[in-house]
């Protein structure tokens, strides 16, 4: 059960780290030999909006799959009281249901995802800002050759807008009493 806790709670944090942010440079030595366009900048937009929008919705599925099990531990005891199980039978199967209970509370799948989809939020209305700049100035393409001061400020704003999701994700990890909850649930 410990082992399981620990897992979990890896298995959380190592889903804050995983998908990477896409880059507008890779590798940084490009930027000492190109530039960067108008265009270029639109597609780092809407990369950074569908990973973060991909990672929200895994978030979500990560909810409704603990819900589920809950649901299945909470049919199984009735069951399994109901055709008279053992008391350890028992004793694991509300074990588990504590462990799913408390893992969830401490990762809170449903803030992780309304924290993700708050980020592609910012990045969509970054690209609004754009599009409404290039226009208000009579632009009406998108830059493929240079980068104009409206893609340089689209840059600013979805970097902004990770740096802000990163701060509320950061916000939502677990602290050490409710990892030490979870471990004391898989100890009794």
């Amino acid at each position: 059960m410990r082992l399981l806790a620990s897992f979990l709670l890896l298995l959380f944090v190592a889903g804050c780290a995983t998908t990477q942010i896409p880059g507008i440079l890779t590798p940084p030595e490009t930027a000492l030999s190109r530039s960067v366009t108008d265009h270029e900048a639109l597609a780092y937009a809407h990369g950074v909006k569908q990973v973060l929008g991909g990672r929200a919705h895994r978030a979500e599925r990560g909810d409704l799959a603990a819900a589920f099990a809950l649901s299945g531990l909470s049919t199984g005891s009735a069951l399994a009281s109901a055709t008279g199980a053992s008391s350890g039978a028992l004793a694991a199967i509300v074990a588990v249901g504590s462990l799913i209970t408390n893992a969830t509370n401490a990762v809170n799948p449903a803030l992780r995802a309304n924290a993700l989809s708050e980020g592609a939020n910012l990045v969509l209305e970054a690209e609004g800002k754009y599009f409404r700049d290039l226009t208000g100035a009579g632009i009406r393409k998108v830059s493929r050759a240079q980068l104009t001061p409206y893609g340089a400020n689209l840059i600013a704003d979805v970097n902004t807008a990770v740096a802000a999701t990163n701060r509320l994700l950061m916000s939502l990890l677990p602290d050490l009493g409710a990892v030490e909850r979870i471990r004391k649930t898989t100890e009794g």
